[in-house]
Formats: C-alpha cells, sequence, structure tokens
C-alpha cells in the first residue's frame, strides 16, 4: 500500500486482496472458520484479471503461508504459481530449519518448472538464531546460481534492500523481453 501511495483502509486492501481473514491461518483454513469458501478457479481468473487490467509494469502475488499451502483441495500456491507461469520471489525467514526448508522449496519449484526470479533471506525477529552465518550456508548449498537477498531487521538499510530486490525483477523481466 505504500508503494503505490495508499492508505492501508480496508477498502484499498479490498482492492489488492479480496479473500481477507481474521485468523492468521492457511488460507482455506480460515475461510472455514468464518464460513467461507476459497475456489482455486476464482483466485487465478482473479490473478490474471488483475494482471491484465493493470497500468503497472510489475506486479506482485503474493502467496500465504509457504508453496504448500492448500487452496483448495489438493491445489496449492505452487500449483497457482505453475498454472499462471508466473515467477516468483521466494522469502526464507532466519529460524533453525531454514535452510532445509528453503533448499527444498527451491527443488519443488525446479520440479514444477517455476522460475525464481531471487531469494529473499529475511532477517525477522530469530535472535538466536545467527543470520550471517545462515545466509552464507545458504549461499554455499545452492546447487543453481540464484541471487540471495538480505532483508534484515535495521530499518536503514531496508530502502538498499528493497532496490536490490526491486532491481533484481527488473533485470530478470528485460532479460524475458
Amino acid at each position: 500500500m505504500i508503494a503505490a501511495n495508499k492508505k492501508p483502509t480496508l477498502e484499498n486492501i479490498s482492492y489488492i486482496t479480496p479473500w481477507l481473514f481474521k485468523k492468521p491461518l492457511a488460507p482455506s483454513v480460515a475461510a472455514k472458520y468464518e464460513k467461507k469458501y476459497i475456489s482455486y478457479k476464482a483466485l487465478q481468473k482473479w490473478c490474471l484479471k488483475t494482471k491484465k487490467n493493470s497500468f503497472y509494469n510489475y506486479l506482485l502475488f503474493e502467496g500465504a503461508g509457504g508453496l504448500m499451502v492448500p487452496i483448495e483441495k489438493r491445489k496449492t500456491f505452487i500449483d497457482l504459481f505453475k498454472d499462471l507461469k508466473f515467477p516468483i520471489i521466494l522469502v526464507a525467514g532466519n529460524y533453525l530449519g531454514t535452510i532445509s526448508h528453503t533448499l527444498s522449496a527451491i527443488e519443488n519449484l525446479k520440479n514444477n518448472n517455476i522460475e525464481i526470479i531471487n531469494i529473499v533471506f529475511n532477517e525477522g525477529n530469530y535472535n538466536k538464531i545467527n543470520y550471517n552465518e545462515n545466509i552464507n550456508l545458504l549461499k554455499n548449498s545452492l546447487k543453481d546460481k540464484i541471487q540471495v537477498r538480505r532483508f534484515s531487521k535495521s530499518k536503514k538499510l531496508h530502502e538498499n534492500q528493497v532496490s536490490k530486490i526491486a532491481n533484481d525483477i527488473i533485470r530478470y523481466f528485460k532479460k524475458m523481453a
């Protein structure tokens, strides 16, 4: 919302996501608590319509909770990205087990022919886990050349970090043109 110079009001948020839930749960579970339903086809159609009707050169669609989170029955976010042929930015958190989870996600994306623009390694608030060691281990464990970008807790660094991530996205799409 801030990037689009819009206030984060309920109306503005509803414009960028018609699916809002009170509980921070997997979308299908959160919907069930509110006696709502998420249709995979409706989500797919909404993404395509939003992309088609956009005035912007670049759009970001955010998956909630991870690549394998069910949206409807056996359909997951990885199915959505595959069906839409959208490349992704993989966001990884800094926690115990993150290297295994991130490498597994990368392998799953490769097996589904989904392109990765970059990996954003989010420092988060896990103070007991060494961020620098984890990010170096991740970079050294990658089989393919994938750009890993930092996103630290330091608000002073955010502008520079976001700029690098945005430049990766622009470079990716220019290469595709």
